[in-house]
C-alpha cells in the first residue's frame, strides 16, 4: 500500500488550526483578567462570576461528544465550522450583554462551539499529514492553549484602557478576531482523501490461459 504524497496545502490547514486553537483559549478566558469590572456592571457576585469562566469547562465536557458525532455526519471541516462560529457569534454577542443571565447563555453557545470544535482537528490532522508528522503537529497544536493563555493575560489588560475602560468591548474585539479566523476557515479550509494505490499482491496466482481453438 502506497500513500499519496503529502500537499504542500497542510501548512495552510495547520495554521489555520494554530489560529482557531489559540482564539479558543483566548475567547474561553478573555473575562478573567477583567472580572472585577464585569461584576461592578453586572452587580453580580465573585461566584456569578466565576460561573461565567467555569461554564465553558461544562459545555466542553458534555458537547465534545457531540463534535464527534457532528463530525461523522457532516465530515471534520463542516463541524469545525459549526464549531468555530458558534465560537465566533457567542463571544460578540457577549459584549453586548447588560444581565447576568444574557451573558451566561452566550457562554454556554461559545462553550457549545469550543465542544464542537475538539474532534475535528484529529481527523483533519491525519488527513493533511503524514504518519511521521503527527507527534509534532500534535504538539505544536497542545501548546496552542498555553501561548492564548498568555496572550490573553498580557493582552486583555491594556486592551481593556485602550478601550475607554468598557469589558464588553473588549469581549467584542476578541470577538471578531475570532470571527476572522472561522472567515478564513469558511474560505480556505479543506478536507483531503488520502488516496492509496494497491500493489499487485506478491505470489498470486497467474490467471489460466484459455486456449484458442
Amino acid at each position: 500500500m502506497e500513500q499519496s504524497k503529502l500537499s504542500p496545502y497542510r501548512w495552510v490547514i495547520e495554521i489555520l488550526m494554530f489560529l482557531a486553537f489559540v482564539g479558543q483559549t483566548m475567547t474561553w478566558l478573555a473575562p478573567a483578567p477583567i472580572l472585577n469590572p464585569i461584576i461592578k456592571s453586572l452587580h453580580i457576585s465573585l461566584g456569578s462570576a466565576g460561573l461565567i469562566i467555569s461554564v465553558i469547562a461544562l459545555c466542553i465536557s458534555i458537547f465534545s461528544l457531540l463534535g464527534a458525532v457532528v463530525s461523522e455526519r457532516l465530515g471534520a471541516l463542516r463541524a469545525f465550522l459549526v464549531g468555530i462560529w458558534l465560537l465566533a457569534i457567542g463571544q460578540i454577542l457577549s459584549s453586548y450583554c447588560s444581565t447576568f443571565g444574557a451573558l451566561l447563555l452566550c457562554r454556554v453557545i461559545q462553550g457549545v462551539g469550543f465542544g464542537i470544535m475538539i474532534a475535528p482537528p484529529g481527523t483533519l490532522t491525519m488527513q493533511w499529514f503524514g504518519e511521521g508528522e503527527w507527534p509534532w503537529i500534535n504538539m505544536i497544536n497542545a501548546l496552542c492553549a498555553y501561548i492564548g493563555l498568555t496572550a490573553v493575560y498580557s493582552l486583555t489588560a491594556p486592551l481593556f484602557l485602550s478601550l475607554g475602560s468598557s469589558w464588553q468591548r473588549v469581549v467584542f474585539a476578541y470577538g471578531i478576531a475570532v470571527a476572522v479566523v472561522a472567515l478564513l476557515w469558511t474560505v480556505l479550509g479543506r478536507e483531503r482523501r488520502a488516496i492509496r494505490a494497491v500493489e499487485p499482491v506478491a505470489n498470486a496466482p497467474a490467471e489460466p490461459r484459455r486456449c484458442s481453438k
